[in-house]
């Protein structure tokens, strides 16, 4: 019975072997994550946000004023300066923090 007990002993392991390869798989996913981060189309929505809608607004009021609808245009013109001025402290705030 002991000698079937002598051969069932564990074998010694290579704790630092074992470890590489345990951490192996997050090796390859750590080279995969970017170091630096590109922000640049984060910027650009934000410009979209702010003067995108004003702008819309503006141009459909220069056209319903051309039109002779002249109240619907200034109305519309009013619309575009509120709004450029709300995006700009709320947008303008956020992109000033960093």
């Amino acid at each position: 019975m002991r000698a079937a007990v002598r051969m069932m002993k564990k074998p010694k392991i290579n704790t630092v072997q074992d470890n590489r390869l345990a951490l192996k798989p997050f090796e390859t996913m750590i080279g995969l994550l970017p170091l630096e981060v590109n922000l640049d189309g984060l910027v650009y929505f934000l410009g979209l946000i702010m003067f995108g809608p004003a702008l819309l607004f503006l141009i459909i009021g220069a056209i319903l004023f051309s039109k002779e609808k002249k109240k619907g245009g200034k109305i519309f013109m009013i619309l575009a300066g509120v709004y450029l001025i709300i995006s700009l402290g709320t947008c303008g705030a956020l992109m000033a923090a960093n």
